[in-house]
């Protein structure tokens, strides 16, 4: 996960809200099968997944990859990743990116569409708070330490209320991926897209259809317990590093390849052994920052490998290492 970004988990207001929101939204989330294609909806969920990542919804992801066909770098699918990061932080459709994609999703298919998204992008985050609170729990569970601001009440029930269905959603896409690679399927991805949609739905809909009823108290009523809505659960900030690279001219090879991850992050993907970049102490998975003072984390791999070839000298890197070190397109070598 990205530096920039912080999990979030549950409280009793904001689970109440969200089930009354995933019944409301049920619709819409259904007929994403008929108004997106599987890549666009695995792009969705994805995006949400890299703001609010957890294990549980790695299981899944990691999985449903495989089974597509097919892989696009277009404009819509570079909208779709800051789409999920803004959407994430701020909950709503109303800020700039967000708005972007819906008016291109409505201009080249239709305004429904653009509604489903935002559907499929409210169960992807609800998903993944749930399986954070769950997971938080256990943790603090196995450690025997307890956080200031848990609320002991509503995670033993979220935890009795949710856990055996994650427990059987992630021991199913673990067989899943023994599925083998050669083996891709966009029917098998809607397929189970539905099933998992299905379940959802019908393990939240009692008290979703409670949740509709009271909707207007729910939101008006101040917090319950010592959270208030979403609570973040702060990761711990990489630390920037700076390395200097000895290339004495143009013509010599550095040894490294750029990437980007699954958030767009400017990434080292590879590390040649005793390479100049091995021995300035370069690592897969680390973070670009900065090249010789100049910020280069919008840059793509193939401008950053550009600007690393034309330096000479002492070439200064500043990175931050990450352990995510899945790299998405346009990877480079110099």
């Amino acid at each position: 996960m990205s530096s920039s970004t912080s999990k979030k988990q549950l409280t009793w207001r904001s689970s109440l809200k969200c089930h009354a929101d995933l019944v409301l939204h049920f619709p819409s989330i259904i007929t994403a099968l008929v108004n997106l294609d599987a890549a666009e909806i695995d792009a969705i969920g994805t995006a949400i997944s890299d703001v609010n990542d957890c294990n549980l919804s790695s299981v899944r992801h990691n999985v449903m990859n495989k089974l597509l066909p097919v892989e696009s770098n277009s404009r819509r699918f570079a909208l779709f990743k800051i789409f999920g990061k803004e959407f994430a932080r701020f909950d709503n459709g109303d800020v700039p990116a967000t708005q972007i994609l819906l008016q291109e999703i409505s201009a080249t298919k239709s305004p429904r569409s653009a509604k489903t998204t935002l559907a499929v992008a409210h169960f992807q985050a609800w998903e993944n708070l749930v399986a954070n609170t769950i997971m938080a729990t256990l943790n603090g569970a196995l450690r025997g330490h307890r956080r200031e601001e848990q609320n002991l009440a509503f995670e033993i029930v979220n935890l009795i209320y949710f856990f055996p269905l994650y427990v059987w959603l992630a021991f199913n896409y673990t067989l899943l991926n023994l599925v083998p690679s050669s083996v891709k399927s966009t029917f098998l991805y809607k397929k189970i897209y539905l099933f998992v949609s299905l379940i959802q739905f019908a393990v939240t809909l009692p008290v979703g259809l409670i949740c509709i009823i009271l909707k207007n108290f729910i939101e008006s009523s101040p917090p319950l317990g010592s959270r208030s809505e979403y609570v973040p659960i702060a990761d711990e900030a990489p630390t920037n590093k700076f390395l200097e690279i000895n290339k004495p001219s143009k013509e010599d090879k550095v040894g490294l390849r750029f990437g980007a991850d699954r958030n767009g992050n400017l990434t080292v993907s590879n590390v040649k052994s005793g390479s100049l970049a091995a021995l300035a102490g370069l690592q897969i998975g680390d973070m670009v920052k900065s090249i010789n003072g100049e910020n280069v984390e919008s840059y793509s791999p193939k401008a950053a490998a550009e600007m690393m070839l034309d330096a000479t000298g002492v070439v200064k890197v500043e990175v931050a290492h990450s352990d995510d070190n899945s790299v998405e397109f346009d990877e480079k070598t110099v």
